[in-house]
C-alpha cells in the first residue's frame, strides 16, 4: 500500500506507527473530525453530569447530609462544615512562622450558630465575616492528640468566614529546612 502523505526527512508517514498520524502531517479533515468528536463528547458528558435528576433537591430548611463523625476531630460536621477554602499564606523563614488568611465557605444546618475547626499551634489574630465585621471566637484548651478546637460564631447573613492567623515556630505540621539541609545548599525550604 502506498502512502499519500509526503514525508519530510526523519518523519514518519501516517501509515507508520500502527496507522497513527503524526501531528505535523495530519490531514485537515481528520483534525476537524477529531475536534468535532471531542466537542460532541464534551457536550454529552456535561449534559449527563449536570442533569437535574442527578442532583438531590435541597430545601433551605433541610438538615445537612450526614457525614460520619471523626472521633479524632473537634468538628461537628452535622451542624456546620467547611465546603470551600481559600488561603493566602506568607512564610517568614527568619522567624519560622507562616502568616495566613483563610477564607472559608460554611454550609450549616438551620439550627447551627457556630462552626468548630481543628487547630494546633496557631495564634488567631481575628475572625470576620465577608463584610469585615468581627465574629466571636474561642480557642479552646488543646491536647497532644487532637490540638485545640476553634469555635467561631456564624455570621447572621452570608456563609463566609475570614480567619487571620499565624503559625508558631514549633508547629508540627510545618517543617523548615535551612539552606544546608537542602540539595542546592543555597536556599531554605518549607513543607507542610
Amino acid at each position: 500500500m502506498r502512502s499519500r502523505c509526503h514525508r519530510l526527512p526523519n518523519q514518519l508517514s501516517f501509515m507508520d506507527m500502527a496507522g497513527v498520524y503524526p501531528a505535523v502531517n495530519r490531514p485537515k479533515h481528520i483534525m476537524k473530525r477529531t475536534l468535532l468528536l471531542i466537542v460532541i463528547s464534551t457536550v454529552l458528558i456535561a449534559s449527563v453530569a449536570c442533569s437535574p435528576a442527578e442532583r438531590p433537591a435541597v430545601s433551605v430548611d433541610s438538615e445537612l447530609p450526614p457525614l460520619q463523625r471523626d472521633i479524632h476531630s473537634h468538628a461537628r460536621p452535622e451542624e456546620a462544615r467547611v465546603t470551600n477554602l481559600s488561603l493566602d499564606l506568607t512564610p517568614d523563614f527568619a522567624t519560622k512562622k507562616i502568616a495566613g488568611i483563610a477564607r472559608l465557605t460554611i454550609q450549616r444546618a438551620q439550627t447551627a450558630d457556630s462552626v468548630i475547626l481543628d487547630t494546633r499551634d496557631l495564634t488567631i489574630r481575628s475572625v470576620k465575616d465577608a463584610n469585615g465585621s468581627p465574629l466571636g471566637f474561642v480557642l479552646g484548651a488543646g491536647n497532644d492528640f487532637m490540638g485545640s478546637p476553634l469555635s467561631i460564631a456564624l455570621p447572621t447573613v452570608g456563609d463566609t468566614i475570614i480567619i487571620d492567623y499565624e503559625t508558631s515556630p514549633e508547629a508540627p505540621a510545618v517543617q523548615w529546612l535551612s539552606p544546608a539541609q537542602t540539595a542546592g545548599g543555597r536556599m531554605p525550604f518549607l513543607f507542610t
